[in-house]
């Protein structure tokens, strides 16, 4: 017997029927919350800011990789993007690039809304639009300024094409012009785009193989071929090796390294996926015990494959190989980001299988708990993102004004310190402050050379352990200024 004042089965099976009456309330809500998060401000993270270097590099005329190690592993799109936006805007003016990031969340809403109304229902399109739009992943990733959002558009893009293909519906060249745009913005903005294309070719060949289509395999085989004469012929792989950075350290992982790789899939990025990063991704926060974080993780990719493959044997697919991809590599909340639509889908596909399921007295109940879970979870991690956006000012309360200190204190170093110089400070912060000062910075747990300039070590009180000993070991440190609640030290030589 159901419990006072829970949904009766009856009110549960008519869900459908119920979004689709209210859509345009659902809808508007979601809208709402989007148009919640707009202040205008960048929500600086290492991450974000090491794009934004190499950016505003570009800006100022500079190399790529000007004050940047390891420049060549990073992807160019966001970088240019930011580039154009600081030439025409200011040095720092980062808002335009922000409000680009909110209207291309509500892009990939209308994307994901037009993919399953095309593919489905109007009901199932609105269900899966407003799980997408609360979706902590989701939101937070509207609010920052990282390469996943463009990629994500540029995936939304092409399953729309591909939608379009297999129902026929507009016309060839509009497709073929969409899908075209969406592959060049993944490729732009991300090295796993290579993910996606090796989804897209499996379905491709496991397609052909099942009807027989033999000139689809020849053109397959020939575009294979042409992007390894393409590639043999790129001027940037040089004489001995043919591989960018990044495809080096796949074949290593994959080849040179493959039982080390896998040693360490099984002990600690599988744990780290089902435990960790799994149930923040999914719902926005850990639900407890992690036997519950584990049966969540797990239950929901299982069941959003089996039910995906149903369907489209892409989407499944496309679960699968990033799914693998992060076991062999490293799984972040963030990368979930790009199949987070498809798993809103399989969530709502399995609430509603559950919906239909007999007469079984627990099948309602499981699948209003499941979107529940979802909507209550996520809804509230959502919440406390809003409060942080509309909090006045805003870069105060942001990390408890961690990284308004570390802009105050890039400011002061690009203005009493030459352009030469040489700042040592934490890892965290290497990125943001390059930023704002444009020195050349290095990490005090690290080995890099200090340069023949002025060094300047930038720490907060008390220091942390690896600085100290920095300080220590290096004679004649005096205290030459104070920027919030950091404290910069000259390091005579």
């Amino acid at each position: 017997m159901l419990c006072k004042g829970w949904p009766t089965r009856r009110q549960i099976k008519n869900l459908p029927r119920w979004v689709d009456r209210h859509r345009f309330l659902l809808l508007g809500a979601v809208l709402l919350v989007q148009l919640a998060g707009i202040n205008g401000q960048w929500r600086l993270g290492p991450d974000s800011c090491k794009h934004a270097v190499i950016g505003r590099n570009l800006a100022q005329g500079l190399e790529y990789g000007h004050l940047v190690c390891h420049a060549e592993r990073v992807h160019p799109g966001l970088a240019y993007l930011i580039g154009w936006n600081l030439a025409v805007f200011g040095p720092e003016a980062m808002w335009p690039v922000v409000l680009l990031y909110h209207a291309m969340g509500v892009g990939i809403l209308l994307a994901t809304y037009h993919l399953f109304a095309i593919h489905a229902n109007r009901a199932t399109a609105v269900a899966v639009t407003c799980l997408l739009g609360i979706s902590a992943t989701f939101y937070f990733q509207t609010l920052q300024v990282l390469p996943d959002l463009p990629f994500l558009l540029g995936l939304m893009m092409v399953l729309v094409a591909c939608e379009q293909a297999t129902q026929r519906r507009g016309h060839p060249i509009l497709r073929w012009l969409l899908a075209g745009s969406g592959l060049a913005l993944m490729v732009a903005f991300r090295f796993v785009a290579l993910v996606v294309l090796a989804a897209l070719m499996a379905d491709f060949l496991i397609r052909a193989l099942r009807d027989r289509r033999w000139i689809r395999l020849a053109v397959a085989a020939a575009v294979v071929l042409l992007l390894v004469v393409v590639r043999w012929h790129d001027p940037r792989r040089g004489d001995s090796n043919w591989l960018m950075p990044d495809e080096s350290e796949v074949v290593a992982k994959l080849v040179r390294r493959l039982p080390q790789t896998l040693a360490h899939a099984v002990v600690v990025n599988v744990p780290d996926l089902l435990f960790e990063v799994g149930p923040k991704a999914l719902v926005g926060n850990k639900l407890g015990p992690k036997v519950a974080d584990g049966l969540l993780t797990a239950l929901a990719l299982g069941a959003s494959v089996l039910l995906l493959m149903r369907r489209r044997l892409l989407w499944g697919l496309l679960v699968i190989f990033f799914v693998l991809q992060w076991l062999l590599f490293l799984p972040s909340t963030r990368y979930f980001l790009v199949i987070m639509p498809l798993l809103a889908y399989g969530w709502w596909t399995a609430s509603r299988w559950l919906l239909g399921a007999g007469g079984r007295k627990w099948a309602a109940p499981v699948a209003a708990t499941m979107l529940l879970l979802w909507v209550l979870m996520n809804g509230g991690r959502v919440a406390g993102l809003v409060l942080t956006q509309r909090s006045v000012p805003f870069d105060q309360h942001y990390e408890h004004g961690r990284y308004r200190a570390i802009r105050e204190a890039g400011h002061w170093l690009a203005a009493h310190t030459r352009p030469e110089a040489t700042i040592a400070t934490w890892s965290k912060w290497t990125a943001p402050m390059r930023f704002y000062c444009l020195r050349r910075i290095v990490n005090t747990r690290g080995r890099a050379p200090l340069g023949p300039g002025p060094i300047y070590v930038v720490y907060s009180e008390p220091p942390d352990p690896a600085t100290a000993r920095h300080l220590m070991d290096t004679p004649g440190p005096i205290a030459i200024g104070s920027t919030g609640r950091f404290r910069v030290c000259r390091i005579d030589k």
